[in-house]
């Protein structure tokens, strides 16, 4: 087009992807386009030549998509995508309705306060199959999420750098409040509920393991 780009779409005129600035085209303005004997397609632009590889299978969000700050995890849950980052916290859906950079639509998760997001956990609820619950750490402790909704489960004073579903006590989680504190929460009918910080335990901790006996194995900071 003259000033929306191109598009990929099907023979029953069905779009599958937009390729505009926002993708990566150098502009918006085509004034023709041609195909090799790869399969590649060259456009023509007012601002010189791109070049779209159909096997090239990759597609990207960035700060033109509306991606702000850098990712620290990532998760696919409930057929979206979730991502975090050391501002917000976004997912991924699939596009139903228009085309979008490869057919998903980014949107911000509500009621989280914009700042630093650590990670996210898929927690398995013990004794109802299939049923999961997003988690998220962040700065200002766990959230639950659920769709675009995010629910505050702990506060706490600081950094929930990691959360680690237990595979002996499925009902428990770990994780950290700040740089010093170990905690674990439990889950029952539908609440949780903080056991406590752990004695003995202050290290800045980023990972937690579990082995199948049980031990917890905390990597730090440091070493």
């Amino acid at each position: 087009s003259m000033e929306k780009g191109a598009v990929i779409a099907e023979h029953d005129g069905r779009i599958i992807t937009e390729i505009n600035e926002k993708t990566g085209l150098q502009n918006n303005l085509i004034l023709a386009s041609a195909s090799d004997f790869n399969g590649n397609t060259w456009l023509a632009l007012s601002l010189g030549i791109s070049r779209i590889d159909p096997a090239k299978d990759i597609t990207f969000w960035d700060k033109g998509n509306g991606l702000q700050g850098n990712i620290y995890d990532i998760i696919r849950f409930d057929k979206k995508i979730y991502l975090v980052t050391n501002q917000k916290i976004y997912s991924l859906q699939p596009s139903e309705t228009k085309a979008s950079s490869g057919n998903y639509i980014l949107s911000e998760v509500n009621s989280i306060l914009p700042g630093q997001n650590w990670c996210l956990t898929n927690y398995k609820v013990p004794g109802k199959a299939g049923k999961e619950i997003l988690l998220a750490g962040t700065q200002n402790g766990i959230f639950e999420i659920n769709g675009n909704q995010g629910r505050q489960i702990y506060k706490g004073n600081l950094h929930a750098f990691q959360i680690t579903q237990s595979e002996k006590f499925p009902d428990r989680i770990y994780s950290t409040d700040g740089f010093n504190d170990f905690i674990s929460l439990v889950y029952k009918n539908g609440i949780w509920t903080l056991e406590g910080k752990w004695n003995g335990i202050n290290d800045d901790i980023r990972e937690i393991v579990e082995d199948k006996q049980g031990n917890l194995w905390l990597e730090t900071f440091t070493n």
